[in-house]
């Protein structure tokens, strides 16, 4: 890149250990001779390592750890941090790091990018909390306005982002880098036993977790694995100490990304259904969907637009109606009773990963950033 180094600071308020898309994008920019800063929270189980020497990541400690008060603290504090950091660009991640952001660009006349992951305002944890969501779309109108580049995760929620804030979003996909040695020819299912069903992403409302626990009553040969950490993490915990089938249930926590990749590998089916009460989730096309699809696990969803456009041209999972534990068992089983058409998906998510990988998004995202250079 033959361009004058720019600087680019990202912010989140999760874990960077585990933030695998801000992982590829940072090291993506890197290669095309940005310098990239990313800044998070700090956790006890924080890790900098992850990085390793490509990314100058920077955690902030903060008191509150969630509620109003975290999110006033942590862009109170991310906006000090700008403002005494030389830097070209600001990147927010996410609704919840606008503020801090927004604030330090306006003063210092930075440019700035916003990178939406989900539709915020609709997520589970505002559902019937009207004083919090009122308080997050005053948030919206008040700083979500002339931003140098947007960008999301899907088609779906570009059109809905253009329309609500009045400025075009393109699209970057949340997809693995293609490595094909890992798995090189289709999974089998046939006298498998156990059938590994694999769950990963947060503990919290909407992402059926209490559906696949009740779930492994009714399939006997099928352990359950849940992989990741949040808001109900000690709920399920506590479920799943009283439950018949506790044995073949494990929750495992955070994984580092290089243990999950493993776990995943080792798996059978991956679970993705969400609940139907948040356009947050109906709108989605998380990143495990396309984690499952590059390990070769024939997936379960809920039958969402975005899911369904790839699952009707690709063939890679099978599509549920309802949030329901007895959908759920019923698509399982079949997928065990049906050993051909098990390999038949797996395959088919084999060939796909050719097409969802960063290798292709990674080029589309260097070049909508080129015109920041100017």
């Amino acid at each position: 890149m033959n361009k004058a180094l720019k600087h680019i600071v990202f912010a989140v308020t999760n874990d960077t250990l585990s933030d695998q898309r801000m992982d590829r994008i940072c090291k993506s920019l890197i290669s095309d001779g940005y310098k990239v800063t990313l800044v998070g929270r700090k956790f006890e189980s924080s890790s900098l390592k992850v990085h390793k020497d490509l990314i100058h990541v920077v955690l902030l400690h903060v008191y509150f750890q969630k509620g109003p008060l975290f999110y006033f603290e942590y862009n109170l504090k991310l906006a000090f941090f700008l403002l005494f950091k030389s830097y070209d660009i600001g990147g927010a991640i996410d609704l919840d790091t606008i503020p801090g952001i927004r604030l330090a660009t306006w003063l210092q006349r930075k440019k700035m990018t916003f990178d939406a992951h989900e539709f915020y305002t609709t997520t589970p944890e505002l559902h019937n909390r009207n004083v919090k969501k009122a308080i997050w779309r005053i948030l919206e109108k008040l700083f979500i306005r002339r931003i140098d580049l947007c960008y999301t995760v899907n088609k779906s929620l570009a059109q809905i982002f253009k329309d609500r804030y009045k400025m075009d979003f393109h699209i970057i996909r949340n997809v693995p880098l293609y490595d094909e040695k890992p798995i090189t020819s289709p999974k089998s299912i046939q006298n498998v036993n156990p059938v590994i069903l694999l769950y990963q992403g947060v503990i919290n409302k909407g992402r059926g977790v209490e559906i696949y626990v009740e779930a492994i009553e009714s399939l006997p040969t099928c352990h359950l694995w849940l992989a990741g950490d949040g808001d109900l993490f000690m709920e399920i915990q506590e479920i799943i100490s009283g439950h018949p089938c506790k044995d073949r249930i494990s929750l495992l926590g955070k994984v580092p990304p290089d243990e999950l990749k493993i776990l995943t590998l080792k798996s059978h089916i991956g679970l993705n259904i969400l609940s139907e009460d948040s356009e947050s989730y109906y709108f989605s096309l998380a990143n495990k969907f396309f984690d499952y699809m590059h390990a070769g696990l024939p997936t379960i969803n809920s039958r969402y637009p975005e899911y369904v456009k790839i699952i009707e041209k690709y063939n890679t999972g099978l599509l549920i109606n309802h949030y329901t534990t007895k959908e759920l068992v019923h698509a399982v089983q079949w997928l065990i009773d049906n050993p051909n058409e098990y390999s038949r998906l797996s395959k088919a998510s084999l060939d796909a990963r050719k097409y969802f990988s960063w290798q292709n998004e990674e080029l589309k995202l260097k070049e909508i950033y080129y015109p920041l250079h100017k």
